[in-house]
């Protein structure tokens, strides 16, 4: 007891003498917790655009600010496979190749299809627009660009099995289809994708049920998907979506602009 009795009088007097520390001490500590606040904030918003691989729980999720990513300095040899859905002209001058995930928010946003993704967007960003109407309305339909769609899908089993089942209706010739029907339905409330699920879609979609059935119980392209997520990784696809205009990589679901000016970049060499 007297010691701990001294103690307590010689802290005590050391913060009776030292005023001036004592506030200073406070000041910094404030300032470091200010500082991480920050830091952290900034972090979550660059994972998120990234194509961060957590999948909201619903249509309310959380749309973090997005500023623009420039592209790579190098760029990367994008190999593009025969079965890669397409859209557009094969003899463009400039080639635009999307790494996306059906359960990708961004990746949602991106495609243009998904109402509130979009909104959500446009409520932070006043002049934001999502990419892929634009590219087909001024380069894919005038034949200025060749766009192709990279299977990619980093949300687990679930996302494999939807890109699954997109497969699967694309050898039916309707991969297209499948995507927009996916990603307009992004974020719907309760929304996970079973088997049956996606069979019932392709049905609403006029797919032939038997071969499509066939196609996902048989897990046809399972090993092609996760194959996919290698080969992404590999040319430096770290989220989604991760676009590559010839070769630049562009992070994220920038605004239409962006990726317009690119373009229009390459259009010009």
């Amino acid at each position: 007891m007297p010691v701990r009795k001294t103690t307590e009088k010689v802290r005590n007097s050391t913060i009776e003498k030292s005023p001036s520390k004592n506030v200073i001490n406070y000041l910094l500590i404030g300032l470091i917790v200010i500082s991480a606040f920050i830091i952290g904030s900034l972090y979550q918003k660059v994972k998120l655009l990234e194509g961060g691989t957590v999948k909201p729980v619903n249509q309310a999720a959380e749309v973090n600010n997005q500023p623009i990513i420039p592209p790579a300095a190098s760029k990367q040899d994008i190999k593009i496979n025969n079965d890669d859905p397409v859209l557009g002209s094969s003899k463009a001058k400039v080639t635009v190749v999307e790494f996306s995930d059906f359960l990708c928010p961004y990746c949602a946003a991106f495609s243009g299809v998904n109402s509130n993704m979009v909104l959500q967007m446009k409520e932070r960003f006043a002049d934001w627009e999502p990419a892929l109407p634009g590219l087909k309305k001024d380069y894919i339909d005038k034949g200025l660009i060749r766009f192709v769609f990279k299977d990619y899908p980093l949300h687990g089993e679930e996302a494999i099995l939807v890109h699954q089942g997109a497969k699967c209706a694309q050898d039916q010739d309707k991969f297209w289809e499948f995507h927009d029907v996916i990603f307009e339905k992004y974020g719907e409330e309760n929304l996970t994708y079973s088997k049956d699920t996606l069979k019932d879609m392709a049905g609403k979609l006029n797919l032939n049920q038997n071969d499509f059935d066939n196609c996902l119980d048989g897990d046809k392209y399972a090993q092609k998907m996760r194959d996919a997520i290698s080969y992404a990784q590999s040319v430096g696809a770290q989220g989604t979506p991760a676009t590559y205009i010839n070769g630049k990589l562009v992070s994220g679901a920038d605004t239409y602009s962006a990726f317009k000016t690119l373009i229009e970049e390459e259009l010009k060499k």
